[in-house]
Formats: structure tokens, C-alpha cells, sequence
């Protein structure tokens, strides 16, 4: 049996370290562009109801909250209300976007999508797109379900 020479090992070590991170990669776009993929009549029961902020994404990684209490409270009509931690209130739209599969919010001159959504969670990214390039570190807020809707 041919033995490897030690040049040999450290390129295999570096192969094996770049397939890993193409992978990670992968991973994390993967995430970002997520796509809500539950059925379209489902998606206003799903979402209307009143959802509190449990973490925050960034770069793929979750990001346990432990002093923010955001809500979003996102109504029939294609209304919803923010109440930021202060108790601030302000009031937005929202639309289903069927063709990009996400839901777009708007609050005043400001654009956020909801590229995930299910019973038990969903996420909210800046910008009225799934364009990664104008959400370089993948910032995003993640949002569960509140007490008794």
C-alpha cells in the first residue's frame, strides 16, 4: 500500500475544509431564500394572529432574545400592528406574494418580507425582496406564537 506523502495530507485536509464550507454556505443561502411553503388558503389563518419575538438570525445563526418583547399582530383584512419594546405602535400592510412565495409588509415608507411561515414560527427580513445582496449578514427576526389567539 502506497503511503501519502505529508504534501498529499495537508491537501486532502484542505479539500475536505473547502467542501465543508461550501456546504455551510449552501446552508445559509439555502435559509435566506426560503419560500413559505404552505398552501395559499392557508396563509392568512396561519398568520392572523398575534406572534412575539424570540430570536434574532443573523448569518444563519440563531440568536436567542432574552430582553426585546416586539409583537407583531397581523389581522384578516391585510392590516397588522408593531409594538416595539417601548410600547411603541405602528400600523402596516401585508400582502401574500404568491410568485415569490413570501409575504410582504409595509409600515409607512418601509419594506419587510416574511419568506417563512408555519403554526409554530415565522421569520421577518428587511427589504421588499429575497435580494441577499441587500441583506449582506442575513439579519433577520424570528417570531412564535403568542398566549391564545
Amino acid at each position: 500500500k502506497k503511503k501519502k506523502n505529508p504534501h498529499q495530507k495537508f491537501k486532502q485536509k484542505i479539500k475536505t475544509k473547502n467542501i465543508l464550507l461550501l456546504v455551510a454556505l449552501f446552508l445559509i443561502t439555502k435559509s435566506l431564500t426560503a419560500q413559505i411553503s404552505i398552501p395559499s388558503d392557508s396563509i392568512r389563518t396561519t398568520l392572523c394572529k398575534k406572534w412575539g419575538f424570540t430570536a434574532i438570525i443573523m448569518n444563519g445563526q440563531r440568536l436567542p432574545n432574552t430582553s426585546e418583547s416586539l409583537t407583531y399582530e397581523f389581522i384578516a383584512d391585510g392590516t397588522f400592528k408593531r409594538i416595539s419594546t417601548d410600547g411603541k405602535t405602528l400600523n402596516g400592510t401585508w400582502e401574500y406574494k404568491p410568485d415569490q412565495k413570501f409575504i410582504l409588509l409595509k409600515i409607512k415608507k418601509t419594506a419587510l418580507h416574511i419568506p417563512s411561515l408555519s403554526n409554530s414560527e415565522l421569520i421577518v427580513f428587511p427589504g421588499n425582496t429575497m435580494n441577499e445582496a441587500k441583506n449582506g449578514l442575513g439579519v433577520g427576526t424570528v417570531l412564535t406564537p403568542l398566549g391564545n389567539n
